[in-house]
């Protein structure tokens, strides 16, 4: 059971395909039915219910996160200082940041 965990964390945090799962011993697909079961019987949403903290009314969660600028987008109209385009060690990038309440709206 402990490698079926693992392996299910490990396509959640990698953000992978099933098929993605890198432990030779343990199938793919076995993994995801574990899964699609615990999804159904509302295994995941106890656990969830156990290990977060409840949301406080007017709280405020913030993410952000880089994307990648393709070449063709570059050349906007304005010109890239009117895009929030910048040059950084991995290339041409923007940011994206979100701000939502306790209940998941922005």
């Amino acid at each position: 059971m402990e490698k079926v965990l693992t392996a299910i964390f490990f396509v959640l945090h990698e953000g992978c395909t099933w098929r993605g799962i890198n432990q030779p011993d343990v199938n793919w697909n076995s993994v995801y039915q574990y899964d699609r079961r615990w999804c159904r019987e509302g295994v995941w949403a106890a656990v969830w219910e156990q290990v977060a903290p409840a949301a406080k009314p007017g709280a405020i969660y913030l993410d952000a996160t880089f994307i990648k600028v393709q070449r063709s987008g570059l050349n906007a109209a304005g010109g890239r200082d009117l895009q929030a385009i910048g040059l950084t060690k991995g290339g041409w990038n923007t940011k994206l940041h979100a701000a939502v309440d306790g209940k998941g709206r922005p």
